[in-house]
This record gives structure tokens, sequence and C-alpha cells, in this order.
């Protein structure tokens, strides 16, 4: 169990990952955060879904440098690797999450 809580502590985020970014600031991640919680109110994921999405996106951005117009497209790549991950919904079809997505940002 101690080895598990050293690994975790390992591969926590930086708390100043997004000034390293250049083109994104905290604003940007805030407004695609707050898209996301209506998405997943929209397809009624559990919270912990969510939770988990963030920490993807966080965990990404910490490595990664991208451009404004990538980052509506990494929060809902987190957000299909989440709901995986969790097996909490059944994955809606292509036409819904389009929907959901275009000029949403």
């Amino acid at each position: 169990m101690l080895c598990l809580l050293c690994q975790q502590m390992d591969n926590r985020t930086a708390a100043d990952y997004i000034l390293h970014q250049s083109n994104i600031d905290a604003s940007m991640r805030c407004t695609v955060v707050e898209w996301l919680i209506d998405v997943a109110e929209e397809f009624r994921f559990q919270r912990q879904t969510l939770f988990l999405c963030i920490n993807v996106i966080d965990r990404f951005l910490t490595t990664v440098e991208m451009t404004r117009h990538q980052l509506q497209l990494l929060g809902v790549t987190a957000m299909f690797i989440a709901a995986y991950v969790l097996y909490t919904f059944i994955l809606p079809s292509q036409c819904n999450t389009t929907q959901h997505c275009y000029y949403s940002y």
C-alpha cells in the first residue's frame, strides 16, 4: 500500500503547469472544465468520471504543450478515456457526441 502511495505522489501534476503553456491559460482550462461538467450532466456520468477526466487533462497538459483549438478535443478525448476506464455508461452515438461538440467552445 505504501508503494502505491509513493507512486501516486510521484505522478501528481505540478500546481503551476499552466504557466508553462504558451497558448493556454487558466481561464481557457476553466471554460473547458465548465463545458465538460455540462456534458457529464447531459450523459448522466458519475462524478468519478468527471474527476478522472479533469485529472487526465491536467496530466496531459503537464507534459504536452497544446494550442487553444486543441483544448476541446483534449477534453472530449479525456472524457471518453475516463468513461471507458470506469465503465459508467454506454458509449453515445457519434452523432450525439458531434452535436455536443460542434461550435460549443
